[in-house]
């Protein structure tokens, strides 16, 4: 990326993590966005979240309260479907946010 008169990888990775975690994206899809579409080595990426202080659980229950703010009295199955399909495709890990819908993984796969 320095080529194309970016600062630095490592900057442009911690600043990037910093701005998709705050509006409200998992690890994994970060990531994966850094590696697919901006070129950033999975090391840069790993170097960056070691000097990082991110809370994932408390992003996750953040983007849970906002989205789906009944999602710990919900009950019914569909919708406790739709809550683990809307976390995960925002690239959060499963432990991250089962404990917060109530319900284990295995309950859905």
């Amino acid at each position: 990326m320095s080529g194309k008169n970016w600062q630095s990888d490592r900057r442009f990775t911690e600043n990037y993590l910093h701005y998709r975690s705050q509006k409200g994206y998992g690890l994994n899809r970060i990531k994966q966005e850094l590696f697919q579409l901006k070129g950033i080595s999975s090391e840069i990426v790993e170097d960056v979240l070691a000097e990082m202080d991110i809370d994932w659980f408390e992003i996750a229950h953040s983007v849970l309260r906002k989205k789906f703010p009944h999602y710990a009295q919900e009950q019914d199955f569909k919708m406790k479907q739709k809550i683990w399909r809307y976390m995960l495709s925002h690239g959060f890990q499963s432990e991250e946010f089962a404990d917060l819908v109530g319900s284990g993984e295995n309950e859905f796969y």
